[in-house]
């Protein structure tokens, strides 16, 4: 599987800039009736999964798998908050087109997720093997998931943004993750590799009192990609700290600083006060509430060019397809986005995919083999 993949990303609140392109069913929309409350919806949207054990983990994976073809590949819906390995891949192993790893910390917003991997789809693989019949299993990579806050952003819009990802000191001289748009970077070898470059499509689906649902696609998660173009359009992920705090209001506008400029800025950052009126919070009670936010950032469709030997089928492409999480659907049902995600989810099922079908999804439910 080489390493050039599409990836369509869903987010919200903010401004609106994602599409969610989702699985073949949708689950969700028997959990919630028309007359839950306020109060239950942001219960649920603010508890996202969390495993108790590996066997848990495992449950989940098997029960939401999304394809299985016998001794070729297994694509599991990875939850959200949940690691791969606990830790880098510091051979490259994951993909081997891929580059090396950076030399610098990635930024994690849960510090304890850097001292305590705990319960990761590694530690699930023996379960899994054990599920699948012994078939030794690899990772290979996963899915991801997204919601956005900000700035007002019209229903319909669309656009590209093309740039590069770099990085700043802040004002306490530690490096943090940058977007400048436009063309390329003259660099040198060494400062390349510092550097990632890609192009983002993106789609308002909804937008409501300054957030937003947004369909994002885009090939590269490097250095946060996908999060630094949401927040260089002014709606970063809902739930994403590093990004959020960069992110100020005057007066009627909404905007990003750079991290060495936000020193100056402190008491100007965005509050997203519509969300705040909705869900009856003064400014006190969001910031201890914001703590509890996770990211709103859901993938919903990645798609990998070239699968497989090409030499020996048809059809090299493989589409993978995942559902929303339920914290994700929760919100997206208090922030009244659910029907828009209904609908586009739809509208995947008619769109025609190399060698992804309901009737592959089936078989990987009733754990039948199914061939690619």
């Amino acid at each position: 599987m080489k390493s050039h993949s599409s990836v369509r990303l869903m987010s919200g609140f903010s401004k609106n800039i994602e599409k969610a392109r989702n699985a073949t069913n949708l689950h969700h929309i028997a959990c919630y009736s028309s007359r839950t409350d306020t109060k239950t919806l942001l219960e649920r949207a603010l508890s996202p999964f969390v495993p108790s054990s590996e066997a848990s983990l495992a449950q989940k994976l098997i029960e939401e798998a999304i394809f299985y073809a016998k001794g070729d590949v297994l694509v599991v819906n990875k939850p959200y908050g949940i690691s791969l390995q606990g830790q880098k891949d510091l051979k490259g192993i994951l993909f081997k087109n891929f580059p090396p790893p950076r030399k610098f910390d990635d930024f994690v917003d849960d510090a304890r997720a850097k001292k305590d991997p705990g319960i990761t789809l590694e530690s699930c693989l023996p379960l899994l093997q054990k599920h699948y019949l012994g078939e030794e299993l690899t990772l290979v990579g996963g899915l991801k998931r997204a919601i956005c806050t900000g700035k007002f952003m019209k229903e319909g819009e669309t656009g590209t943004v093309f740039g590069y990802c770099s990085q700043q000191q802040n004002s306490q001289s530690i490096p943090e993750y940058i977007f400048t748009p436009g063309g390329s970077k003259k660099a040198s070898k060494k400062e390349e590799k510092l550097v990632t470059r890609d192009a983002a499509d993106y789609e308002v689906l909804a937008s409501y009192k300054g957030m937003s649902l947004i369909d994002l696609q885009f090939s590269k998660f490097n250095m946060h990609f996908p999060r630094l173009v949401l927040s260089y359009l002014g709606c970063p992920v809902f739930g994403d700290k590093i990004y959020l705090q960069r992110l100020i209001q005057e007066g009627n506008e909404v905007t990003c600083v750079d991290p060495k400029d936000l020193w100056r800025a402190a008491d100007r950052q965005y509050l997203p006060t519509h969300f705040m009126k909705l869900i009856g919070a003064n400014k006190a009670d969001y910031l201890k509430l914001q703590e509890k936010i996770p990211l709103y950032m859901a993938v919903v469709q990645s798609i990998y060019p070239e699968f497989g030997n090409t030499k020996e089928t048809t059809h090299s492409e493989f589409v993978a397809r995942a559902q929303v999480p339920d914290h994700f659907y929760a919100m997206a049902k208090l922030l009244g986005f659910h029907t828009h995600i209904q609908t586009f989810m739809k509208s995947l099922e008619v769109e025609e995919t190399d060698d992804f079908s309901l009737e592959n999804l089936q078989r990987v439910k009733t754990g039948t083999d199914a061939q690619i």
